[in-house]
Order: C-alpha cells, then structure tokens, then sequence
C-alpha cells in the first residue's frame, strides 16, 4: 500500500498518507487535529494511531483514559449520586458564564 487513505471513527475521517524522506524510504503520515504531524515508520502503526486520533476527535477531544483512578472514582461517584446529571449541567452552565466567548 502506497497511497493515501482515510481512517474512520463515526463522523470523523483522518487521511493518513505516504511520505518518503530524503533516505529514500517511505513512512506515514497523519495530521492532528492541533496542526502536529505524526509519522510512522510501519503503516499498521500509522493506520491505528489515527483511528485513535478519530475517536478522539469524534469525542471533542476528550481522551478520559488520561484521568487518573481517583478522579474516574470521583465522577463515578458524582454521576450514581445525581442520576439526572443535575450537577454535571450546573457545572457547564458555571463554566460557559466564566469562560470569555
């Protein structure tokens, strides 16, 4: 394989591509969503790199699995208390009046 792809998570599609370097040999390629190139050597690698990326994208970017235990116990522990989300709400609607536009 020596074209371009798209890796897909739901709506969100990332084009992984062939780059060759000055070597002469070839390696793969995505964009981030912030702009940063990611480069792999193996094209298996690039493929499932990217389709993390896609589900991350997918999500807004939000990767939980970077939360540390005690605060995935927290919010567990915030979500089986409010079963409605009441507190989840309140905290976005605090965060929006606090955050310039």
């Amino acid at each position: 394989m020596t074209e371009a792809f798209q890796v897909r998570h739901k709506t969100s599609a990332i084009t992984v591509y062939p780059w060759r370097h000055a070597s002469g040999r070839t390696w793969w390629r995505y964009k981030r969503q912030d702009g940063k190139l990611v480069t792999r050597a193996d094209v298996e690698d690039a493929k499932e790199q990217a389709k993390i990326h896609a589900a991350e994208v997918h999500r807004g970017s939000l990767d939980l699995s970077t939360l540390d235990p005690e605060q995935v116990q927290r919010i567990k522990r915030m979500l089986e208390r409010d079963p409605r989300r009441a507190h989840v709400d309140e905290f976005c609607v605090g965060l929006d009046n606090r955050l310039p536009r």
